[in-house]
Parts: structure tokens; sequence; C-alpha cells
């Protein structure tokens, strides 16, 4: 591109066309590993998703400027990753200590001596 002007080379898509009730946050995070830095955009949402995208590297950038400058469409950078709290959650076998839900599934058992405790924070 021109020196001091943008150029758009590359679009972060996520899964679908979800509407979101709240905007939402955004991190960007950048590691070094083996002598090479790694770069991801995390993005969490009102419902508990995380979408996460691998940034590509600078040679892969130049690159991809290179061919939106010879009027090639516009890559699509697709999540690597979309992990959501509430599939995590439903997974885990047995389920997490202190969920109310196992007092149902566990009617059937001996009581156990442990008590049941909350604290509720407003």
């Amino acid at each position: 591109g021109i020196a001091g002007r943008p150029l758009l080379f590359a679009k972060l898509v996520g899964l679908g066309k979800e509407s979101l009730q709240c905007p939402p946050a955004f991190k960007y995070m950048m590691f070094s590993k083996e002598s090479k830095w790694h770069k991801f955009l995390l993005r969490g949402d009102y419902s508990g998703s995380i979408l996460v995208w691998r940034i590509p590297d600078t040679q892969k950038c130049t690159t991809l400027q290179l061919r939106v400058e010879e009027n090639n469409p516009i890559e699509q950078i697709s999540p690597i990753s979309c992990p959501s709290l509430k599939k995590c959650w439903e997974i885990l076998q047995p389920p997490p200590v202190g969920i109310l839900d196992q007092l149902d599934q566990n009617m059937n058992t001996a009581i156990p001596e442990e008590e049941l405790e909350a604290d509720l924070e407003c």
C-alpha cells in the first residue's frame, strides 16, 4: 500500500451471524516459543464463548498485502478455536463440586456428611 494509508489485506470472520447483546471483549496476546513469536486475538462474548484467531506472522502479512494490491480477494481468517464455557461445564464428568444440579442426581444415594455452603455477594 501507500505509506501512511491503511490497507485491508485480511478479515477475521466469526462463526455465523450471531447477534451480540453486549459488546464483546477483545484481548491481543503475543508470546515467544522456540524463538518464534506467536500472536493471537481472543474475543469473549456475553454467552461465554471465546473465539481465538491466530494472527499471521510478518511474512504472511506481506504476502497477503501483495495479493490485495494485485486485486485478488481479501483473505478471510477463521477462528482456530471456539470453546464455550457452557460446553466445557457440560462435558466435565463428574460435574464440578458445588453445583446444585448434583443434589438432584444424588438424591438416591447416601447423604454426604459434608455441608453445602454458598456465598452471595451483591
